[in-house]
């Protein structure tokens, strides 16, 4: 049989080895605890603006003149972009989405101001933006440039290269509105393209 002091001897090195144990785990805790609170810091010091409006209205000269104009790390994210970059057959679903989240997300994370803009209808995004909010709470400046449907195709005309067509201009207007959410601003039509970026500058600061 084991003798006593052998005993005691084996608890304390069994002890020990949970002490240690102990000191391992609270220590990738305590790291786990940093990188949330690092993660968390730099999304709330990062900024996301986002740019609405139907098709014609000048979002994306509004974001890329923003664009030039900001001194803070920022990055552009055209919904265009994710829209025209699959080649599937008709019908098939495509990850647009997701893509967008996570790529807002990365760079709100690593400590990038970003400037998401597109003609998205809300019943269709809505779960991506509601996403957004709750993992982005703070820093949130949504505009919606409101411009009639007679402008838009007015602009349309005028445009060298014509992604969509006309009709197709009138069938995607009725969907573009206004989020209603609190922090949207409502750009006026007559607005000039220096007093929305002016107005963006100030509102969010950068």
């Amino acid at each position: 049989m084991e003798g006593l002091e052998q005993t005691i001897s084996k608890r304390r090195r069994l002890s020990g080895l949970n002490q240690y144990l102990e000191e391992v785990l609270f220590g990738w805790i305590s790291t786990l605890e940093v990188e949330s609170k690092n993660f968390w810091y730099y999304e709330y010091m990062s900024k996301l603006i986002i740019i609405r409006g139907p098709s014609g209205s000048g979002k994306s000269t509004v974001a890329k003149t923003l664009m030039k104009s900001v001194k803070r790390p920022t990055v552009l994210i055209e919904r265009d972009y994710y829209m025209f970059m699959f080649k599937t057959d008709s019908g098939s679903e495509v990850p647009d989405k997701e893509l967008i989240l996570d790529n807002i997300l990365t760079c709100l994370k690593r400590g990038f101001d970003v400037i998401f803009e597109g003609n998205f209808k809300i019943d269709t995004h809505k779960p991506l933006l509601d996403r957004l909010f709750e993992l982005h709470p703070g820093e949130n400046y949504i505009f919606y440039l409101d411009t009639s449907l007679t402008e838009t195709l007015k602009r349309h005309d005028m445009r060298a290269e014509k992604i969509i067509s006309k009709q197709k201009m009138e069938e995607l207007y009725k969907f573009t509105t206004p989020m209603n959410h609190p922090m949207e601003i409502i750009v006026p039509e007559t607005s000039t393209l220096e007093e929305i970026v002016s107005l963006i500058q100030k509102t969010a600061n950068i």
